[in-house]
């Protein structure tokens, strides 16, 4: 894998990221919904399920997406940590942009941020790449 596609499925993974959240935010809604039928003190029909069962599979699939967004977090932070070290301003600064920033930026917006050339940009960026290296 060269640097460029590990960047790149670090970004995409960010995206990933957000569902878990928006998948955990479900999940915990519709415990509380459990919760709810669970004591609302209605008779339940002989074959219904034990509800405890199904509130104990969403809190297992909650920790599961939890852990997941704390090891992406964790790659995350060690990414960021190595584009910092990186010796070079520019070079920081252009793989933040395309990488790193939760906005995509067309490489003329990232010229423009940059005070450069679209092709300057591009330039930087493989220098870039070739000394982020792979991890």
């Amino acid at each position: 894998m060269t640097a460029k596609e590990y960047l790149r499925s670090f970004a995409r993974r960010k995206n990933d990221t957000e569902v878990l959240e928006e998948r955990i935010g479900e999940l915990k809604q519709r415990k509380t919904q459990l919760r709810a039928v669970k004591h609302s003190g209605l008779p339940r029909a002989k074959k219904q399920m034990d509800l405890s069962d199904a509130e104990a599979a969403i809190d297992s699939l909650i920790r599961e997406y939890e852990q997941d967004i704390t090891r992406r977090m964790r790659e995350e932070s060690r990414i960021r940590a190595r584009i910092d070290e990186m010796p070079d301003p520019e070079e920081r600064k252009v793989l933040r942009l395309v990488y790193v920033l939760d906005k995509k930026l067309t490489w003329y917006e990232i010229a423009e941020e940059m005070s450069v050339s679209k092709r300057t940009a591009q330039n930087i960026h493989g220098r870039a790449l070739q000394h982020f290296g792979m991890p």
